[in-house]
């Protein structure tokens, strides 16, 4: 079996091409190719890659190359490395590294271990080394390439957000109050989605702008504006949000709502093709 890329980059045809990059970094629901189903605590967590990506992530931003973008995506699970976070975002201590929501997935948010072994500090930079480091390689190229050819980007930070953290948000815009896009940029983003007929926020607190639009927005080449974006996966799914977490617990994937992903489709497309028209 061949091994998936990494990361996952996709061109647009060169006449729709936008000066647009769209980075999807839970896209993946892979586990890593050195894992297997017995380094797991407990034979339920063989399900866990697919419960930490970003739920029908895939199905609304897979295929923004069809619109001009250029997307980065990563096949593998958040669960073993999170691109989006900053890559030293985890403790060690003994050589043992821990960690429940930074680069690394450890152990669960109740604590509990998820391998049947500790995570060495050798380990750790062999996981970075080979598939932390290649995402942002492959998205600062991408992004550089985009900057050659049109003299600015504009980044999609693009996610689903767990209908249990985000409540009763739709949408929301992040970006860490307005520090990685202009003022002009993020009302034209808002104004496309409320168009959409969607419920649009912004920098809702814990959804203001994670570290990809930091870094290359924030903290990176001044013609780069970065704009995170969460849809709500409870919108995209039909299964009642009760019956979501038992559910991804034992295996079985929520089912997809197909009028609204299609909606959302839409509206990544006019994203892509309208902000900067």
């Amino acid at each position: 079996m061949t091994e998936p890329a990494i990361p996952i980059i996709k061109h647009p045809d060169t006449a729709s091409e936008k000066p647009v990059v769209v980075s999807i970094p839970h896209y993946g629901t892979e586990p890593i190719p050195e894992m297997d189903p017995g380094d797991y605590s407990e034979p339920d967590f063989v399900h866990l890659p697919w419960g930490y990506a970003d739920t029908f992530s895939a199905d609304v931003y897979g295929d923004a190359d069809a619109y001009g973008a250029f997307v980065v995506a990563t096949p593998y699970s958040r669960l073993f490395v999170d691109v989006n976070r900053r890559r030293d975002d985890f403790s060690c201590e003994d050589d043992v590294v821990t960690s429940t929501r930074g680069v690394f997935r450890t152990h669960t948010r109740r604590g509990k271990p998820i391998f049947s072994y500790d995570l060495s500090q050798s380990r750790a930079e062999h996981i970075l080394s080979n598939y932390y480091d290649p995402f942002h390689y492959g998205l600062q190229s991408t992004i550089a390439q985009v900057l050659e050819s049109h003299g600015r980007v504009l980044l999609f930070d693009m996610h689903t957000a767990s209908p249990n953290r985000i409540g009763d948000h739709s949408v929301v815009v992040g970006t860490r109050s307005n520090k990685t896009a202009d003022r002009a940029t993020i009302d034209r983003v808002v104004e496309i989605i409320a168009s959409a007929g969607v419920d649009v926020h912004e920098d809702v607190p814990g959804y203001s702008g994670g570290h990809i639009v930091r870094r290359y927005g924030e903290d990176g080449e001044k013609d780069v504006q970065a704009i995170q974006i969460e849809i709500n996966a409870g919108l995209l799914m039909t299964t009642p949000r009760e019956e979501l977490v038992p559910r991804m617990i034992r295996g079985e994937r929520p089912d997809i709502d197909q009028n609204t992903v299609r909606q959302m489709r839409d509206c990544l497309e006019a994203l892509v093709k309208g902000v900067w028209e």
